[in-house]
């Protein structure tokens, strides 16, 4: 969960990348032949992973260094909310601030599945001039222990936590394309916050 730090000297290079694969997952810009930054470790998921840098050089071309290993471990596990209730409150409750600035509550039964669209339809017709900005709060369960996966598909900024702890935040997240976050989950009822300032 903990970003990994990386840094290095890459003289006559105006940028350098970090590489699995054929898969770039990272890019820093080279300033007076030096070059630092931090690659998500939940971009390469847990276990270990084969890392190469690659210098793209000023004068074209590229330059490719040594394979490194990474290992990245799983978090620590999140512990059930304190408190929780063993059973839903009859939905996520929803504070919604339309075009204007008035914000309303709602409750929402539920946020939809893969095909997505299911929060706006609850939505439509319900905030005058559009929604400027949403915050969900609930609890979800899970019936094992064990690492999960939380997929998020929307457009604009999203910041979602679980336990009160932010676990994916995307500041221009496209409806087109998945979020994804790994979490070490115990078996309960957990904390889930979900905040949207929608773009479009």
């Amino acid at each position: 969960g903990e970003p990994i730090p990386l840094s290095g000297t890459a003289p006559g290079a105006k940028t350098v990348r970090v590489v699995a694969g054929a898969r770039e997952l990272a890019s820093f810009a080279v300033k007076g032949g030096a070059w630092k930054g931090s690659l998500p470790s939940g971009a390469l998921g847990p276990g270990p992973a084969t890392l190469q840098l690659r210098a793209d050089l000023l004068q074209g071309g590229s330059a490719r260094g040594p394979l490194f290993d990474v290992t990245v471990e799983l978090p620590a596990a999140r512990r059930p909310a304190a408190g929780a209730p063993g059973q839903p409150r009859g939905g996520l409750q929803a504070v919604v601030t339309d075009a204007s600035g008035k914000s309303q509550e709602l409750v929402l039964n539920g946020l939809g599945d893969q095909g997505g669209g299911q929060v706006k339809k609850q939505l439509d017709g319900k905030v005058p001039g559009g929604v400027k900005s949403i915050r969900l709060t609930g609890e979800f369960e899970v019936e094992a222990s064990g690492l999960y996966q939380l997929h998020v598909r929307a457009q604009g900024a999203v910041t979602v936590a679980v336990g009160g702890k932010p676990v994916l935040e995307l500041p221009k997240a496209r409806s087109d394309r998945l979020g994804a976050a790994l979490l070490n989950l115990e078996k309960g009822w957990h904390a889930l916050e979900i905040r949207l300032v929608p773009d479009g």
